[in-house]
């Protein structure tokens, strides 16, 4: 949570008020999927696109993976996934992110998804 914008969460209240949040935001403004493994079960990480405009035809893009799963190809899976949705499902043109500057694994896999998307 290093290069996360919001404080470690001390508590279990805060990630089922996320949980309980997502689940009454879930249109076609906001989504976040969850990531696990194909074996199911536990929750890795989620990836998300909120800020959706779909008269502006863009979106802001965020993610978070537990770090025993770093280094496994779970984000780029779902990333890729989530930017497919984006441009096919929600024929969005545009996908912002904002990264902070020092956190260069996270710089490596946006580039690297971007790449093997073919988008733009």
């Amino acid at each position: 949570m290093r290069y996360w914008d919001a404080p470690i969460w001390k508590s279990d209240e805060r990630g089922r008020a996320m949980v309980a949040r997502d689940l009454a935001l879930a249109t076609r403004d906001y989504l976040r999927p969850g990531i696990e493994p194909v074996t199911g079960g536990e929750l890795l990480g989620t990836c998300a696109l909120w800020r959706i405009n779909a008269q502006c035809r863009r979106a802001e893009i965020g993610y978070i993976l537990d770090l025993r799963a770093w280094g496994l190809g779970y984000m780029h899976e779902a990333l890729s996934a989530l930017l497919d949705y984006a441009f096919t499902e929600l024929n969005l043109n545009r996908i912002e992110v904002d990264t902070d500057p020092r956190n260069r694994r996270s710089t490596r896999l946006l580039e690297a998804t971007i790449q093997s998307s073919g988008e733009p």
